[in-house]
């Protein structure tokens, strides 16, 4: 999936009604949507000194996703609200 698909893909949740699962779920919150298409619109990729790659996501770089050479991936959160 490109990052043009997965901001289209959010965009589409705006429109999910109450019990869009089947299961009563709830509307998706515009703003969830918003900041989640934030953080996929700022991707970063960059190689790491140790052999692994490193993949930002947000304008602030809020979440970083660290592949290490064995491929096990570890992630870190900061809130920038």
């Amino acid at each position: 999936m490109t990052v043009e698909e997965a901001l289209e893909r959010l965009e589409s949740f705006k429109g999910l009604e109450s019990g869009w699962d089947s299961y009563g779920g709830y509307p998706i919150s515009h703003v969830a949507v918003d900041r989640a298409a934030a953080l996929v619109g700022h991707l970063f990729v960059v190689p790491a000194c140790d052999g692994s790659v490193i993949i930002y996501l947000g304008p602030e770089q809020e979440v970083e996703l660290c592949v290490a050479v064995d491929g096990s991936v570890r992630m870190e959160a900061q809130d920038a609200v």
